[in-house]
């Protein structure tokens, strides 16, 4: 996901199926920086700029 640096947290409560990860842009997700299950709860991340996003299944994301 193309997303502009700053603090994002999740907008509801999240099930044990969310996942998300920070990536190294450009490396087609094979450069993980930092990844979750968080298996519930409102999880938050902080991109640096040069970082990619992925989130599957844990809602949308509000820039804080």
């Amino acid at each position: 996901m193309d997303i502009e640096s700053g603090s994002y947290k999740s907008n509801s409560s999240v099930g044990s199926s969310c996942y998300w990860a920070i990536l190294a842009s450009g490396t087609n997700g094979d450069d993980i920086i930092n990844n979750d299950i968080p298996g519930g709860g409102l999880p938050a991340v902080t991109l640096a700029a040069g970082q990619d996003f992925k989130s599957s299944r844990c809602g949308s994301w509000t820039k804080q």
